[in-house]
């Protein structure tokens, strides 16, 4: 009886997903790629009611931000340096992403016209608000909103690729759309 069922002995087989895991951890799998794919879906339609909410006449587009924000978290996730070391490179790159989208909204006719006066700009209300007064200029705000939710992609993408977290990737892209919502 004990020879009726015999074992069968198999050799090494490779299915596809196996293959990624030889790779380098940059290449991702098709499941990463999925959950990128869901990642900017949600995120772009977070950007989009952000820009349909049109808060000050001739906001710059969110949608630009939100994507450079889940790639930027998704490349600093992905490699194998301490997370100190690694975000303030990312926070950098996301600095110079903010100013080069917010500063199409300062004045100028040139790229580096608009830089100087958005630094100008944004220099004067420091000093006004250092000096505990009020400013009526739509240029901090626009920044403001553009880092946060740039933030809020980059923190995303940083819970599902480091920390594979869903549930808290969730999280800062559900608090900009519902305070968005709730204003």
């Amino acid at each position: 009886m004990a020879g009726l069922n015999p074992t069968i002995e198999r050799g090494p087989v490779r299915s596809a997903g196996s293959v990624s895991l030889n790779l380098p951890r940059v290449v991702m799998s098709w499941e990463d790629w999925l959950t990128f794919a869901v990642a900017v879906i949600t995120f772009v339609a977070i950007g989009h009611s952000l820009e349909q909410a049109n808060w000050v006449d001739g906001m710059p587009p969110f949608i630009p931000t939100v994507l450079a924000g889940l790639a930027i978290g998704m490349l600093t996730a992905r490699t194998r340096l301490h997370a100190l070391a690694i975000h303030p490179v990312g926070l950098l790159a996301g600095a110079v992403v903010v100013a080069l989208v917010a500063q199409t909204y300062a004045d100028g006719p040139t790229l580096a016209d608009r830089l100087a006066d958005f630094r100008v700009r944004m220099v004067e209300w420091f000093h006004v608000v250092r000096a505990g007064d009020i400013s009526n200029d739509n240029l901090p705000f626009v920044t403001l909103v553009q880092g946060t939710t740039w933030l809020a992609a980059y923190l995303a993408a940083w819970c599902l690729f480091r920390w594979h977290n869903a549930w808290l990737a969730l999280l800062p892209g559900g608090f900009i759309l519902l305070t968005n919502i709730s204003f």
